[in-house]
């Protein structure tokens, strides 16, 4: 994803920026290599000082299902983040172990609790 960050229109102070991603999963061997994947992706992501939250899920009863919840400082961050070698990786190797594309929802947060430090 590149847009041009001079777009964006100024805040008066940061905005949280979230993300909430679902992917389905081929099957059991690409659910393993999907989260390898992912794994290797987070070495990077723990380094991102603007990355708030990045926790990935397997809903019960669904072992082929991952929900990705992620939130930003405001999405400045979140398009460093997607510029990332690590990242980039990771989204051009995951189509390979993904039934179809994932259901992406992008979310402005207005109200709510951040997180205190590190997961």
């Amino acid at each position: 994803m590149s847009r041009d960050l001079s777009a964006l229109p100024e805040q008066p102070g940061p905005t949280p920026y979230a993300l909430n991603v679902v992917f389905e999963l081929r099957s059991t061997e690409s659910a393993a290599a999907f989260d390898a994947l992912v794994a290797e992706a987070l070495e990077g992501i723990a380094d991102e000082p603007d990355t708030l939250v990045y926790t990935v899920h397997t809903p019960e009863g669904q072992p082929l299902v991952r929900i990705f919840y992620e939130l930003y400082a405001d999405e400045r961050a979140f398009l460093a983040h997607e510029d990332q070698p690590h990242v980039q990786r990771m989204l051009k190797e995951r189509a390979q172990h993904l039934v179809g594309s994932p259901q992406v929802l992008f979310m402005h947060q207005h109200m709510g609790k951040l997180p205190r430090g590190p997961v």
